[in-house]
């Protein structure tokens, strides 16, 4: 790794710098007299303003630019952005690499009265983000007090690397424009700004120095977890930001609760302005528990008090059963897959990065929060589609357990973007330090498991401060267990109830029914704290109709009233229509793993012909219809094979049976049927009708349709099918495991594949009225010109019902295409039958018409010219198999598929 070089100047002033150990760079310093000191970005004291006496100026971009001013080129460069890269809140300011220029920008600084000081400090936090193939650039600050007519460089650093930079620069000016009341200082870019992507600043501060005030900035001996019986070896840096040489002491000491169970008191001698002083406590056996760790400087006179201690909470866990999680957040493509920037009730951690085996503890970052009230926590995360979920320790036992999980898989679509997180601390947590586990994983949710070894992901614990009283009585209905449709008779109505406070409670719920006389209340007995249990209600002989379903806990003395009642709305239907489940699976010839969905919706084909219709997805081959994949693959979590039965049930396709089993106990409220179709054979111009009649009332249902094609084949690039299978490494997966890896093209059929979705993918807004009442029949048209290279013959309509409020699909009909246009055959009288047929095929109302027989394969089989108005022909020299009949009349063509059985 290249060192930074540093201009020499004949400016005469005293520079510090804080340096990221992310860089882990050595920077020249021009004055030999000036000491360096290290320390990482997370410890740097964002606070540097209270260290000094006298604040003269204080920037933390919150009110934006409009005090300062761009000179020079790279005017649109400069501007406020809503990030904490350099290490501050959000927001900071940013110089960005386009529009591109070459030349030298300065963000220069309002003016500010310096008279009366012949030396101040100027600190500010920063973040370098060069070119991944930077070849140099510098960055500097000046100082002017002649309006910019002359600059004064009082720092300089020569990047020359791809690496980034995260500083705490600390820089002691002198003259000659300190003293001026025109004193102006700027962050100057000079060189190529093709070679920084950006350069983030924030919190800056220019102040008198101190003459006593000392610090300590990082407590070591707490980067991993502590397991009872560890020797615990324990430092802390100290730094002096006063100009006096000092020595003083620095006592350790650990508490649990208010009780020190640790204490060690070291000394500092002979400290100057800038130094750093690494001091080794005396080592401690660990404990099982929860501590808080402090180091606190006895400097006296130190000026500054505010800074004199720094804490660390940290817990001591058994080793025999608390799980400690672990994680690879560099596994998608190299990407930073976990979470890159954390904030939650005061707990601050940005640009965090990787933690090493993707477990970061940072249980030394703590935070405060109430019992019962509401928080927002702000995530990102490195890289796009993942899943966040946060536990809180809330009885203490450094245990998480499913009732302590108070955000459950929370999907972050991309990188780099602050999410904002509503939490509400549970009612049952107990006052104290505890907790926070967080866990973000790719593609995948992240909440089944705690102590979980994500694939692609990452896990972070901190450290949490529960404050105010915990909940005693509160009890809750969690959900009404009430399908939306039911067929009318006698129902059960139910509903699931819990105990959210710490007291043990008995209590009556009551069911009642609006605009139906019914009302039931039953009693539930000692329910412990995080307990549910289920409320069966007395018999409801349901009438046909739409009702409101309400349930009320009536727990006396509830502290938290809000959660005591919940309600739905509930159809009674006279009779249950025609179910269809549409299965739609993603795939690609690209995804070895995939022939195993093929394998599966193939199955799921054969054993429901008449109520299951699949959907093969594919995305990235050749097959792909980018409106269709654009829409369905953020539903599967970009992971191939999956399958969503009526976009309900997410499974691997091996569970597609089961999926399939639930949603066809499902009431619909209308079935669909496909209707009135017509296909023009010279122009490719296809038209259907979706009818449906409704057996309840909906609000914001939608037609929807698709077609999709089988038995499809191609050549070249794309369509060999990669197989994982092959070999049988993996067990038998319907032959495939005898095949090559990829499957040659020439062998691949593909079914079932998606060819076009008509309505878009949520179905079309309008097709039906915003409420639809039971027994009311709407229609809605679809048309479409099929292209050339699709074999019609293969062609199948599928028409959905789509619930837009949950983004479900409720119902779907499929219907051949070919078979469809025989139905034009009642719109003109051509009649052609039978169908099957065995030796001889009839017909009548084709006068003066013809009429061809093609294979499958589109090869003409037989023929008959100047057809009367009826007649026959003879097909016992045709083999057994599907045929299509074209019959042309009138200068038009119609078509019928026909199957010829001997």
């Amino acid at each position: 790794m290249q060192t930074n070089l540093l201009k020499l100047s004949f400016i005469a002033f005293c520079v510090t710098i804080f340096i990221s150990s992310t860089a882990q760079q050595n920077v020249n310093l021009r004055h030999s007299d000036s000491p360096q000191t290290t320390i990482t970005k997370n410890n740097a004291p964002k606070g540097w303003h209270k260290s000094i006496d006298e604040v003269l100026f204080y920037e933390d971009f919150s009110a934006g630019l409009d005090a300062w001013t761009v000179q020079g080129v790279g005017l649109e460069n400069w501007g406020i952005v809503q990030t904490n890269k350099a290490g501050g809140a959000i927001p900071e300011v940013m110089m960005n690499w386009s529009p591109s220029f070459l030349g030298t920008t300065r963000l220069v600084s309002p003016v500010i009265n310096t008279s009366g000081f012949t030396q101040l400090s100027l600190s500010f936090l920063h973040f370098l983000d060069p070119y991944a193939f930077n070849t140099g650039f510098w960055v500097s600050v000046e100082t002017t007090s002649d309006g910019g007519a002359t600059w004064n460089q009082v720092w300089e650093l020569n990047w020359l690397t791809g690496d980034n930079y995260n500083a705490f620069e600390v820089l002691i000016l002198n003259a000659p424009d300190i003293g001026s009341a025109n004193f102006q200082f700027s962050f100057k870019f000079e060189d190529d700004s093709y070679q920084i992507d950006a350069w983030n600043i924030d919190n800056v501060t220019l102040g008198e120095q101190a003459s006593f005030d000392v610090t300590p900035i990082s407590i070591s001996g707490f980067e991993n977890l502590i397991h009872e019986g560890d020797v615990v070896n324990i430092s802390s840096e100290i730094v002096n930001y006063g100009s006096e040489i000092v020595s003083f002491d620095v006592i350790f000491e650990i508490y649990e609760g208010s009780d020190i169970v640790f204490s060690s008191t070291k000394s500092v001698s002979n400290l100057a302005f800038g130094e750093p002083a690494t001091v080794a406590f005396d080592p401690w056996n660990a404990v099982k528990g929860f501590y808080r760790a402090s180091v606190t400087t006895l400097l006296s006179g130190d000026e500054n008090p505010d800074n004199d201690q720094n804490e660390h909470f940290f817990p001591v866990v058994d080793a025999n059963w608390y799980c400690a999680p672990a994680g690879d957040c560099f596994s998608a493509g190299g990407f930073i897959t976990g979470i890159t920037d954390f904030a939650f009730a005061g707990i601050e951690n940005y640009n965090s990065g990787c933690s090493d085996n993707g477990y970061g503890v940072f249980t030394n970052l703590q935070g405060t929060a109430e019992i019962g009230s509401d928080y927002v926590a702000s995530v990102a995360v490195g890289f796009q589609s993942q899943f966040v979920s946060i536990w809180i320790d809330l009885n203490q036992d450094i245990e998480f357990t499913p009732d302590e999980l108070v955000v459950t898989d929370f999907e972050m679509t991309d990188d780099s973007i602050f999410y904002e997180i509503p939490i509400t601390i549970p009612g049952n947590g107990l006052p104290g330090a505890t907790v926070v586990r967080v866990g973000s994983c790719f593609l995948q949710p992240s909440s089944p498991d705690p102590c979980a070894n994500l694939w692609a992901g990452e896990w972070e614990d901190y450290t949490l401060i529960l404050t105010g009283s915990p909940i005693n009585l509160n009890a809750g209905v969690v959900s009404i267990d009430m399908e939306p449709f039911i067929l009318q008779g006698n129902v059960l109505p139910k509903a699931t109830v819990k105990n959210y406070g710490i007291q043990t409670v008995s209590f009556p719920v009551t069911c009642t029914i609006n605009e139906s006389g019914y009302s039931s209340t039953m009693n539930v007995t000692d329910l412990a704290l995080n307990e549910e249990v289920q409320v069966l209600f007395d018999q409801w002989p349901a009438e046909p109709g739409t009702y409101d379903v309400e349930i009320i806990s009536e727990l006396p003395g509830d502290e938290v009233p809000v959660n005591d009642m919940l309600n739905t709305t509930v159809g009674i239907v006279e009779s249950i229509p025609t179910k269809m489940v549409v299965g739609e699976e993603g795939t690609g010839t690209w995804c070895g793993w995939c022939v195993a969905g093929i394998v599966f919706m193939d199955s799921m084909q054969m054993k429901y012909p008449d109520t299951w219709i699949g959907i093969a997805v594919h995305n990235g081959d050749p097959m792909v219809v980018e409106e269709y994949d654009a829409n369905f693959s953020p539903l599967i979590n970009y992971s191939y094979p999956m399958a969503l039965a009526d976009r309900a049930i997410l499974v691997d396709p091996s569970n597609l049976e089961a999926a399939y089993m639930e949603r066809m106990n499902k009431i619909s409220p209308a079935a669909i049927a496909i209707e009135n179709k017509s296909f023009n054979s010279s122009t490719g111009e296809l038209s259907f009708t979706l009818t449906s009649e409704f057996v309840a009332r909906v609000s914001d249902y939608r037609f929807n349709a698709a077609l999709i094609e089988n038995n499809v084949t191609g050549t070249g690039p794309g369509w060999s099918q990669a197989n994982y299978y092959s070999g049988g490494m993996f067990g038998p997966m319907g032959g495939f495991e005898l095949l090559p890896d990829p499957v040659p093209a020439e062998d691949m059929v593909y079914q079932a594949v998606a060819r076009a979705i008509l309505g878009g993918f949520e179905g079309t807004e309008g097709s039906l009225p915003e409420t639809v009442y039971a027994g009311e029949i709407h229609s809605f048209d679809f048309s479409i010109t099929i292209p050339e290279d699709w074999n019609i013959e293969n062609l199948e309509i599928v028409g959905m019902l789509i619930d837009h409020n949950a983004g479900t699909i409720v119902n779907g009909a499929k219907e051949e295409l070919i078979t469809g246009i025989a139905d034009i055959a009642s719109t003109t009288n051509i009649c052609i039958f039978p169908n099957p047929a065995t030796n001889e095929l009839r017909f009548s109302n084709i006068a003066n018409g013809k009429i061809f027989i093609y294979d499958i394969n589109g090869r003409l089989i037989m023929e008959k010219q100047n057809v009367g108005s009826s007649g026959t022909l003879d097909i016992s020299s045709i083999e057994n198999g599907i045929y299509i009949v074209k019959v042309i009349l009138d200068n038009k063509a119609y078509t019928t598929k026909l199957n010829i059985i001997k």
